[in-house]
């Protein structure tokens, strides 16, 4: 089985990583949001592959 790999897609806005991560779904993506530390601030961002 070939590996995936996961895609990193960095949106500030929560609405706009609900309408892209919308859009990659029905597209046939698996979508999750992630979060990481980053130099102390949280960042959020949308993993996303096929």
């Amino acid at each position: 089985m070939e590996e995936q790999k996961a895609n990193e897609l960095f949106l500030q806005n929560k609405d706009d990583r609900e309408t892209v991560a919308l859009a990659l779904y029905r597209a046939g993506y698996t979508v999750r949001e992630r979060r990481r530390k980053d130099n102390g601030k949280t960042v959020v961002y949308l993993e996303y592959w096929k």
